[in-house]
């Protein structure tokens, strides 16, 4: 019984890690069935994001094991250590005691980066972006400045227990409004595209795309609830942009139309690279992790240019994601890295929550036609991208 109580705490720990580290219930799932098969006991998992559920069965003994998660996120650090261990395990270079205690140590790691650090990836996150929004060169300072203001406010937002169910709407009411302010006394700044490139990292793209694999692997309860809290944080969101909105408009300021910069290729490589230092720092990734992060993003970049020549929008992002889901499956098995780590960072690229932000915001503008449109929009690339990465791990399986 003794024996069974410690299978079940090392299967829990390693589900809260990893769980709270981004990992998606379909995979999270298959990982732990694979330590339970390698401990040779029979467990039942259960995976929600809000919830884990384990029960391990052995010699006719039955211990259960549910937990309510309160925090979640993306962390790469903790990814890459807590795979490390889950993999001495499984080749005996530890026992499940040693194992156990590894992952203790874990769970007490503190974050590597401090917040004023992540607060100016946002902000430099935004002028990298400003090149693929085609926001002009003079309204990039303007775009950094919004940006730092989300990411500053969002890191204090979420550290109180109190402030925290309103971070998302305080950090996007904030920065909309300090373009609005600059707006009336700048004229020609440019708002909605920067509104965009501040909160892009907020905006949940990604939950949404991820809500939809789980759904297209049958996980309905995981993918459910993961897609109504994408809705949520949407709707958050777009609560502070359009307060900010109706309040620079209650002051007549005026949203400038800007003509749009197609900025050079050469522009669009050193802003991938921005992005993705920036991107590493807020996923909280190893220096070592870096180079991995860089090169999915190119390889990301150089898919979709290539693609856009089809003129195709949906064949473009089905195909993009086929190849990064190919290249982190094949990595992944060869360097022995996280796939989240070789590939996350490439999606966010792909993902359609700016699409989606703005449909929620046309419709409750009183847009219903434009919301509508936008909102099916960025399901149809959603639907595009899971369908790619479902045909790269049917080619290349991914790693467990």
């Amino acid at each position: 019984m003794q024996k069974d109580n410690l299978h079940l705490k090392f299967l829990t720990k390693a589900a809260t890690l990893l769980h709270e580290c981004g990992v998606s219930s379909h995979q999270l799932e298959s990982t732990l069935s694979d330590i339970s098969q390698k401990m040779n006991c029979h467990s039942s998992i259960l995976i929600s994001p809000t919830s884990i559920s384990i029960g391990v069965t052995k010699d006719d003994h039955q211990l259960t094991n549910n937990l309510r998660i309160t925090k979640s996120g993306i962390d790469f650090s903790k990814l890459s250590d807590v795979q490390d261990v889950i993999i001495k395990f499984r080749n005996d270079v530890l026992d499940l005691n040693s194992a156990l205690s590894e992952l203790n140590k874990i769970e007490s790691t503190q974050s590597y980066y401090p917040i004023w650090l992540n607060s100016l990836a946002f902000g430099f996150n935004a002028i990298g972006l400003c090149v693929f929004f085609k926001i002009p060169y003079s309204n990039m300072p303007i775009t950094f400045i919004s940006g730092l203001l989300a990411g500053a406010l969002f890191f204090k937002l979420i550290q109180n227990e109190r402030w925290n169910r309103v971070a998302l709407t305080i950090a996007s009411f904030i920065p909309t409004l300090f373009l609005f302010t600059t707006a009336y006394f700048i004229p020609g700044v440019e708002i909605q595209n920067s509104i965009f490139a501040s909160l892009i990292v907020l905006i949940p793209g990604l939950s949404l795309t991820v809500s939809m694999t789980e759904l297209a692997s049958s996980h309905l309860i995981s993918g459910t609830a993961r897609l109504m809290g994408a809705l949520v944080d949407f709707f958050k969101i777009s609560l502070g942009v359009l307060s900010a909105w109706k309040l620079g408009q209650f002051f007549n300021i005026k949203v400038s139309t800007i003509p749009e910069i197609n900025y050079h290729f050469t522009l669009k490589f050193l802003s991938i690279l921005i992005c993705s230092v920036c991107l590493s720092i807020l996923f909280n990734a190893k220096k070592k992790d870096f180079k991995w992060i860089v090169i999915s993003s190119f390889l990301s970049l150089l898919t979709l240019e290539m693609t856009a020549l089809l003129k195709n929008q949906n064949v473009a992002i089905f195909i993009t994601s086929l190849c990064i889901g190919l290249y982190t499956n094949k990595c992944s098995k060869f360097f022995n890295r996280p796939v989240q780590i070789l590939g996350l960072p490439a999606l966010i690229l792909l993902v359609p929550g700016s699409i989606a932000l703005k449909g929620i915001n046309l419709a409750a503008a009183h847009n219903l036609f434009g919301g509508v449109g936008q909102t099916i929009n960025a399901f149809s690339l959603a639907t595009m991208i899971v369908a790619g990465l479902f045909l790269a791990d049917i080619i290349i399986p991914e790693k467990r």
